[in-house]
């Protein structure tokens, strides 16, 4: 057992240390807080005065004061010594050897070892967190984009103020339906219907991330009182506490006139005085064909760089913590090789914006000054609404649905799922495999299927395609495929798609088997 004098100096440098082990944890930079095989670790204490104090420090970063004694059952007998918690490593030294030497004189006296007559028993201290320190944990460690974490912030602050002292424990079900009637009613104005759902489903969030990562200095909630007494009492204004989500393709009817009401965008005339000013119009012209011919999310394509723009390669890449950050999947790299339209359009883009401003950096999508942000929101609202003026078929649609078209679209003309699933980045899918699996003839592959897609769609609205289809796969391939089929009781697109998986494993074996190098060719 390893011996210190113990110190305040000393303990606060082990409780750094722990607390930076603690955080590499949960980056997954290390498996545990102790070298390997350690599954607890002793300090004993030096000092002469010191109550004989040990410090428990075990491997997932747990840290508490402990003293070694034998309990009295009689005159001249005593158990066997037990460990007995003093407090956790985060209260102060002085007042931990004060607790330890009257907890040593219970033990001697004959009375209850946590009996002290001004302070109340372990069990009676309540070290339940505040929403406070909840908030402040979520917005340290939760992964989630900068945008959606100041929002959080945001309904922190405007709404759960009541709230922020308060410990969970305390937390009522009657305190829960009243503030969330009370935003709701808004004081007799406007009812805020989505911002009470809102405010009552992120301290539903900050409950749940102390119940599934507690820390150790405080105790870990029973449950999650919100989450029981809104399903309970069925007081959620939407359904479950969030607004429902709804994507719908764009109708096929509907296509023409919708491309050319974004062809209009770009034809607007930009600026009366200045005609070569940049505009938000052009600018949004860009960024739903954008939307549509990626099938990406809003969020991640109005946050797209320059930098991150590899024009020689026609590549888009989300690689830097910073990049990764902005995305719904974060922390997550992901490599996108785009259609020829696409490609062509970013060309374009560039030399406009050189021609402009003379520089080409920044934000891809620029806001132009307008609101707090420097890329455009997310739906770009105003020109949105103008497209939908001119195509009332589309009165209902979002701009999120052309990721849905975009899908559906591939899924129609029999792009590969797996193919399809990562070009649109989708969630179940880890990038960094996608990353390493990918070699550049694969990245060609993929954007074949992207071409295929942007293709269907260009030739539905009478528009010139930029590249030709994909080419299919050669007779003597799918014979093979369909005698797989047959063989397996699979159907020749599971086998494909079977094959497809095995390209992206394969292209790191170095082989002359001319069975690997043909599934390499897929």
């Amino acid at each position: 057992m390893e011996t210190l004098a113990f110190s305040q100096i000393k303990i606060n440098k082990i409780r750094k240390q722990i607390r930076e082990y603690r955080e590499a944890r949960e980056r997954g930079e290390v498996k545990y807080c102790l070298p390997d095989g350690e599954e607890v670790k002793y300090i004993k204490d030096a000092r002469e005065n010191g109550a004989r104090l040990m410090l428990k420090i075990t491997k997932t970063g747990d840290a508490d004061f402990l003293i070694r004694e034998r309990l009295r059952t009689g005159p001249k007998k005593t158990k066997s010594a037990k460990r007995f918690t003093v407090a956790s490593i985060e209260q102060p030294l002085a007042a931990v050897t004060e607790r330890a030497k009257e907890m040593q004189q219970n033990i001697l006296a004959g009375r209850e070892v946590y009996y002290s007559p001004d302070a109340p028993k372990p069990e009676e201290v309540d070290l339940s967190p505040t929403f406070l320190r909840l908030h402040k944990d979520h917005q340290k460690y939760h992964s989630v984009k900068a945008s959606t974490r100041t929002e959080y912030s945001e309904i922190f602050e405007r709404y759960l103020v009541p709230w922020h002292d308060l410990q969970i424990s305390k937390l009522t079900r009657d305190e829960i339906l009243r503030l969330h009637r009370e935003i709701t009613d808004n004081g007799g104005k406007k009812k805020r219907i989505r911002a009470a759902d809102q405010a009552i489903g992120y301290a539903r969030a900050l409950i749940s991330s102390a119940l599934e990562n507690p820390a150790p200095d405080y105790e870990k909630p029973k449950s999650n009182i919100v989450s029981e007494t809104m399903k309970y009492h069925k007081a959620w204004n939407e359904e479950g506490g969030q607004p429902e989500r709804t994507s719908e393709p764009f109708p096929d009817d509907a296509w023409a006139d919708t491309w050319l009401a974004i062809n209009d965008l770009k034809n607007r005339v930009p600026n009366r005085n200045d005609k070569k000013r940049p505009t938000l119009s052009v600018t949004g012209s860009y960024y739903f064909k954008m939307l549509l011919f990626t099938g990406l999310r809003g969020g991640q394509v109005s946050t797209i760089e320059w930098r991150q723009i590899d024009l020689d390669r026609g590549t888009i890449s989300w690689m830097e913590k910073e990049d990764t950050e902005k995305t719904k999947t974060s922390e997550k790299v992901f490599y996108l090789p785009v259609c020829h339209y696409v490609w062509d359009m970013l060309k374009e883009m560039r030399a406009r914006e050189i021609e402009q401003t003379g520089e080409c950096t920044g934000y891809l999508f620029k806001s132009l000054g307008n609101g707090k942000k420097g890329h455009v929101d997310t739906n770009m609202r105003t020109q949105w609404n103008m497209i939908k003026a001119q195509v009332p078929a589309i009165a209902t649609q979002k701009p999120h649905d052309f990721r849905a078209t975009f899908v559906s679209i591939g899924q129609n003309i029999g792009v590969n799922e797996v193919a399809l699933k990562t070009l649109i980045n989708h969630t179940t899918y880890k990038q960094q495999n996608v990353l390493e699996g990918y070699t550049k003839r694969k990245v060609e592959a993929l954007r074949q299927q992207a071409d295929k897609i942007a293709n269907h769609f260009l030739e539905h609205v009478g528009e010139k395609t930029k590249a030709p289809a994909a080419t299919p796969l050669p007779d003597y391939l799918m014979r093979l495929a369909n005698s797989e089929a047959m063989k397996t009781d699979r159907t020749v697109e599971q086998v494909l798609e079977r094959w497809f998986k095995m390209g992206s494993q394969l292209d790191r074996i170095e082989s002359d088997d001319p069975q690997i190098e043909m599934i390499k060719r897929l």
